[in-house]
């Protein structure tokens, strides 16, 4: 039995039509050859060095946990469901299974399965080995923050200060808060890091705030690309409860200047994070993308650049018209805006790289995509065994349960994702449904049917 997906790409329309890319190889290449990234957190003899150099701008750190008063300020929530039977720590909790659920937070090394208790769509109480000993213990269980207002409002808990145990065993301040939701009958449990580094000083005339948050939940704030920092003068500071973050990048822009960003310290409480600013003179140029041979033009509304030069250095832009320190770059990700008023956008991912030139606008010409089903058997693709696990075939048994994976891969090598419509007033429109037909060894028609979104 063959199978073919035939109309996976019709949401697109007149998007698609007559789509080709036609850019010069010489300045848009595949991904690839990156070199490794300058560290971020330096000696402190390195760091007194870049701390002299003339327009430094030094920040003392110093560690904040959240209030329930500012729960707001929680905005990178992470779900991983129950890894394990009962702990040592479930057990001393002391409530039967029927009372709650377990929950996985890979941050606790060592006693990592929390509990929520609750009953119908009330959560009681969360409980979260923070000590690591194993036991329930002073502070370990955490009353709700006032009550949901209504059903999609999630239940919060606010864990005190603790002391986590990183990776490499460096111990640091910090705190959690976990949202439970009721969308159905059972809950759903997420947690977030919620606590930050933040210090002050004076760029040019202005007070200045540096804040870094925890985006990967792993305890760090200083890996770039992956934690998130907030530069904002004091004037800009509108509301005190929210703060402008971007991805944490060795080279950052604050006011269209752009600095180079270093760490000393160990983000102890003996030894509080410091951050030093330089300022770096690398001639800028523009990037924008291009798809040709169209007759509405999609924009670019936002992506990601990654250095390939040096992988610590990222941008998230958007559109077209930002500075760019000249050098190679990978476009990692990003958004196209089309139709009438640009109501509809479509992802992309893995994009070509590009070189950004002193003065000059690099285009990137993207398009002319292409269709790819891979068909694997649905009881082999998560497995992890060498001998049962799922490849790509053309053939199977009949009754067999197949997996499709779709891709709309494009000429220099970008993989187009989710494409959203909107209408005139601004509704948005489910995509295209795609259809399915199913072909037998002799060529005639097994099975046919549109595929329902979802």
């Amino acid at each position: 039995m063959r199978s073919w997906v035939f109309g996976a790409g019709v949401a697109a329309g007149a998007f698609w039509a007559g789509l080709s890319a036609q850019a010069q190889m010489d300045d848009v290449t595949m991904p690839g050859g990156e070199k490794k990234a300058p560290p971020a957190v330096l000696k402190e003899s390195e760091f007194k060095e870049w701390a002299a150099k003339p327009g430094a701008v030094v920040f003392d750190l110093q560690y904040k946990g959240l209030t329930d008063k500012e729960i707001n300020q929680a905005n990178s929530f992470w779900g991983y469901g129950s890894q394990s039977p009962k702990t040592a720590f479930i057990k001393s909790v002391g409530l039967a299974k029927d009372k709650g659920i377990q929950f996985h937070l890979p941050l606790l090394r060592g006693s990592d399965e929390g509990f929520l208790e609750y009953e119908g769509k009330t959560a009681k109480a969360v409980y979260l080995d923070l000590d690591g000993d194993g036991k329930l213990g002073k502070g370990e269980k955490l009353e709700p923050v006032g009550k949901p207002k209504d059903e999609n409002e999630g239940w919060n808990f606010v864990s005190p200060d603790f002391t986590a145990t990183l990776a490499d065993g460096k111990k640091v301040p910090f705190r959690v808060m976990v949202r439970v939701n009721f969308y159905d009958e059972r809950p759903q449990v997420m947690c977030a890091p919620f606590c930050f580094w933040e210090g002050k000083a004076k760029m040019g005339d202005a007070e200045t705030t540096l804040r870094l948050t925890d985006g990967g939940f792993d305890g760090s704030f200083v890996d770039f690309g992956r934690d998130s920092i907030a530069l904002v003068k004091e004037t800009d500071k509108h509301n005190t409860n929210w703060m402008p973050q971007s991805t944490l990048s060795s080279l950052t822009c604050q006011d269209k200047v752009f600095y180079q960003l270093r760490f000393t310290g160990e983000g102890t409480k003996e030894k509080p994070l410091r951050a030093v600013l330089c300022k770096d003179n690398t001639p800028t140029g523009k990037v924008e993308v291009k798809m040709v041979e169209i007759a509405a033009e999609p924009k670019l509304r936002s992506a990601r650049l990654v250095s390939t030069e040096t992988p610590s250095i990222l941008f998230d832009i958007n559109g077209a018209d930002m500075d760019i320190p000249q050098g190679r770059y990978r476009m990692e990700r990003g958004n196209l805006a089309f139709g009438k008023n640009d109501a509809s956008m479509v992802s992309f991912s893995n994009g070509p790289e590009c070189r950004i030139e002193a003065g000059k606008t690099a285009t990137v010409e993207l398009g002319q995509p292409k269709l790819k089903v891979v068909a694997i058997e649905e009881s082999k693709r998560d497995s992890t065994m060498s001998d049962n696990k799922g490849e790509a075939r053309t053939s199977f048994p009949a009754g067999t349960d197949l997996y499709l994976d779709l891709k709309l891969t494009g000429k220099q090598g970008e993989e187009y994702g989710s494409i959203y419509g909107r209408s005139e007033k601004g509704e948005y429109l489910p995509p295209a449904k795609p259809h399915l037909t199913i072909l037998g060894p002799d060529g005639k028609e097994v099975a046919s049917s549109d595929l329902e979104f979802g």
